[in-house]
């Protein structure tokens, strides 16, 4: 939530009454709320060129994540690879167990070895909201070339933080909050609520660094809220980040 601060004008003007001078204070009080109001897509902008500038992040073709996950007392290791509107594959190892989570353009698996045997069909509604994840670069860039909307919904206070607060609707109907601060124009939160409603997901992004000119959060902290598990945190720190690795081929087959 950004905000501007407002200067009172006063103007000292002989022989006019106090009536006009209220009057033209009004008016330029107005004026200045108006000129301060800012478009989506002026904060989009600046959002973009916080996090490398237009021109750096469309270089984005693939990234490369590793981490450590800890959700509750469990700690896990952590691999994720995309490449641009193509995959994301997400790679969990606890001990001698490890899952994974993969998303192409033509649908989503899953697979864990608690329980063997193939990768697991998500449902198409699943899917389709979980497509934001092959975009490599930004869900806001060029969102109506992609075919999405987006909004702004105001103002808001996030942790002492001013920020802007932003709804992104995608061309298959999915819906995502964003909160972009008023000061760095960097992404403090997101929420994407699940299609059937049972649940919400909130995500936190902390201690942003540069990544061969690009800003990537080293800390993502997630909160699902459930019937069945109010606030269930997880949090991601990255520990290696790589920009346009090259791609094994089999990272795309649900194995």
């Amino acid at each position: 939530m950004h905000c501007t601060n407002f200067c009172y004008l006063q103007f000292q003007i002989v022989g006019l009454s106090n009536l006009f001078i209220f009057g033209l204070s009004v008016v330029f009080l107005l004026l200045a709320q108006f000129a301060s109001a800012k478009t989506a897509d002026e904060i989009i902008e600046r959002h973009l060129l916080a996090c490398g500038g237009l021109e750096k992040l469309s270089t984005v073709q693939s990234i490369y994540f590793e981490g450590i996950t800890v959700d509750g007392a469990m700690e896990s290791g952590i691999k994720i690879v995309k490449e641009r509107n193509k995959f994301c594959r997400t790679e969990i190892v606890t001990g001698e167990e490890n899952a994974f989570l993969l998303v192409t353009n033509m649908g989503a698996w899953s697979f864990s070895s608690q329980r063997p045997g193939f990768a697991s069909v998500i449902p198409s509604e699943q899917a389709d909201a979980l497509q934001l994840q092959i975009d490599t670069i930004d869900p806001l860039v060029d969102y109506l070339a992609k075919g999405h909307e987006v909004s702004l919904m105001g103002k808001e206070l996030l942790e002492e933080n001013k920020c802007y607060k932003l709804k992104l609707k995608t061309k298959s109907g999915v819906e995502m909050l964003y909160w972009i601060d008023a000061n760095t124009y960097l992404i403090n939160q997101s929420s994407i609520g699940h299609p059937s409603g049972a649940n919400e997901t909130q995500t936190q992004y902390k201690n942003y660094k540069a990544i061969g000119g690009v800003k990537f959060a080293q800390s993502i902290i997630t909160y699902e809220s459930n019937r069945n598990q109010p606030n269930k945190s997880e949090e991601i720190s990255f520990k290696k980040i790589l920009i346009n690795p090259p791609i094994d081929p089999t990272m795309y087959q649900p194995l």
